[in-house]
């Protein structure tokens, strides 16, 4: 996927492709086979996935805060230490190639609303 294409600022406010997500989270940890963090992100939103279906089951509008939170702050830990552990090549996001999985710990970041959207609408497609 290409994280900074022009195209995602038409984007802004949809809920991002977690499939897509969840398979670049398993290329970063076929790169990284000794790091953890590419599998605790995707255990993390696989986890809200699953309670996302639950809320959305039981007529919930989103998922309950007490079970969306410990999860998605093992996202934001994951993410932390892959942002630590990967480093970025100094020169525009959209004209430099970066380590493996650089982009997507960007994306999450500075896209978190769009890649958790769905934490707090479960009438969103996941």
């Amino acid at each position: 996927m290409n994280y900074w294409h022009p195209g995602w600022k038409n984007l802004a406010g949809h809920q991002a492709c977690l499939s897509h997500i969840l398979r670049d989270f398993e290329d970063a940890a076929e790169s990284y086979p000794g790091a953890h963090w590419p599998t605790q992100a995707q255990r993390a939103l696989r986890g809200l996935i699953h309670v996302w279906g639950q809320a959305r089951d039981a007529g919930l509008d989103a998922i309950p805060a007490d079970t969306a939170g410990p999860l998605i702050t093992e996202f934001r830990r994951a993410r932390a230490v892959g942002l630590s552990d990967v480093p970025r090549i100094p020169r525009p996001k959209n004209s430099t190639a970066q380590h493996p999985g650089r982009d997507l710990l960007e994306f999450c970041l500075g896209r978190e609303n769009d890649v958790l959207m769905f934490t707090t609408d479960t009438g969103l497609s996941t």
